[in-house]
């Protein structure tokens, strides 16, 4: 029987068939198929055929749903989604574990020599993880910038909007800066209107 189903695998493979054609017409597997035709040659003339009955698939439309997308349901597709994509992250985790420890790191140092290394202030340079970035204007600031996991390209362009200070330059900033704060608080309370003697009680609750 497998000696007639070879012979017939042939005869339908030197008519210019496909595999999987003939693996549906004597019921054997495409593996087996293969096989079996491995050794025949195709003319050119059945090789374009074949290409030419290969069913055209033209790209998805935006706004296309996919079949499985259909059959799971919007919720349960999300759902899909998330843990897909937390499973490839996880494993990418595993595979990189050097790359994913030192990633934060390996940003900050790249965006610090950017900067020119060192200190705009003082040209301190010692210690990279003592240096910092200071947003010139708190208004245009996005994030925090120390210890944030985002990408490359999106720290870039946070530290643009920095200036490159060690670390005693910039606490001496914000205590001045505190400061001149305490001084604006302290001079408005002064300013405040004097309470009348019947509402001493109510100005201190208040």
């Amino acid at each position: 029987m497998k000696k007639e189903e070879k012979l017939k695998v042939i005869e339908l493979r030197s008519q210019g068939m496909s595999v999987n054609r003939i693996a549906d017409e004597v019921k054997v597997s495409k593996s087996t198929v293969s096989l079996w035709v491995r050794d025949i040659v195709l003319t050119d003339k059945q090789k374009q055929q074949l290409k030419d009955n290969i069913p055209k698939v033209g790209p998805r439309k935006k706004g296309d749903i996919s079949k499985r997308r259909k059959e799971m349901g919007e919720k349960k597709w999300a759902e899909y989604q998330k843990e897909r994509e937390r499973n490839k992250t996880l494993v990418w985790r595993k595979n990189n574990p050097e790359k994913y420890v030192n990633r934060d790191q390996n940003i900050k140092i790249r965006l610090i020599e950017e900067k020119g290394s060192k200190c705009e202030k003082c040209d301190y340079n010692k210690c990279i993880g003592s240096l910092d970035f200071h947003h010139k204007d708190p208004s245009k600031k996005e994030f925090t910038i120390s210890h944030n996991h985002k990408s490359y390209k999106k720290m870039k362009k946070e530290t643009d909007k920095c200036f490159l200070w060690c670390s005693n330059c910039h606490r001496e900033f914000h205590w001045k800066e505190n400061d001149i704060k305490r001084s604006e608080r302290i001079k408005k309370l002064k300013q405040l209107p004097a309470c009348p003697n019947d509402q001493v009680s109510l100005c201190k609750s208040e």
